[in-house]
């Protein structure tokens, strides 16, 4: 397991803003944390603790990366419907796949979407938030891990947060309530399976590689890994469910 350093160091080297954060917790505090800007030679002071989480700091600190924090369980499962492919997502073993990065072409203030019944949804968390990143440990005691261990995609901010509202409104119908945007309650977004898109058919290769080049011991728990991101992939319509199972 790396150190909190040498995990700061690599969030740094991805164009992330580390801060520190107590081990097992997701608030910063740090005075002015907000206004922190840690270079390389800055690390050691900050993180020589055997044990600390490590916060990235989004939007304008980082690159204009921000998260896409999905809270509710069924926003996570449509994830993959409504929001656009990205490279860079983690999460933990009770909640994979729950924060989506990105980096936005101009900034974007962060906006929460909330549901009367199932309270917050989604969030998108930009300038002035933190969030934990991989190489923590949430408060539950689960390790938080990369799911996705690339670059983000690069959206424009209307693009990402009508995503984010479609995705928002689906989650908000199925509670049976009445978007608060239109004052209705939506329409799902149609799901057409029976073809593999491109992105659909690279994500497959990646996971089936993963799982041929699993060490003895690990080899169950990678398959698993990969059974979800292949069926989110299916449910998503980025796959088709033949060519799915085949693989696996």
């Amino acid at each position: 397991m790396n150190s909190p350093i040498e995990i700061a160091r690599d969030l740094l080297s991805r164009g992330l803003s580390p801060l520190p954060v107590p081990h097992k917790t997701k608030k910063a505090i740090i005075s002015g944390w907000p206004d922190l800007r840690l270079t390389d030679a800055d690390l050691p002071q900050y993180f020589s603790h055997l044990q600390s989480n490590i916060g990235v700091l989004l939007g304008e600190a980082s690159n204009l990366i921000v998260d896409v924090d999905l809270d509710h369980p069924r926003a996570v499962e449509l994830a993959s419907t409504y929001l656009p492919a990205t490279g860079m997502i983690w999460g933990r073993p009770g909640k994979p796949r729950s924060h989506w990065l990105y980096q936005l072409s101009a900034p974007a203030k962060t906006k929460k979407w909330s549901s009367k019944v199932a309270g917050s949804i989604v969030e998108l968390r930009s300038t002035g938030c933190q969030t934990v990143a991989p190489g923590s440990t949430h408060p539950s005691g689960e390790a938080i891990r990369w799911d996705d261990d690339g670059a983000p995609a690069a959206v424009t901010p209307d693009s990402l947060i009508t995503a984010i509202q479609s995705l928002a409104d689906a989650v908000i119908a199925e509670l049976g309530e009445a978007s608060r945007t239109t004052g209705k309650a939506p329409k799902t977004q149609p799901v057409v399976v029976g073809e593999s898109t491109k992105y659909g058919k690279e994500a497959l290769r990646q996971e089936a590689g993963a799982v041929a080049a699993a060490p003895e011991g690990a080899r169950n728990d990678t398959l698993n890994s990969a059974a979800f991101s292949i069926g989110t992939l299916v449910g998503g319509g980025e796959l088709d469910p033949d060519e799915a199972e085949a693989t696996l």
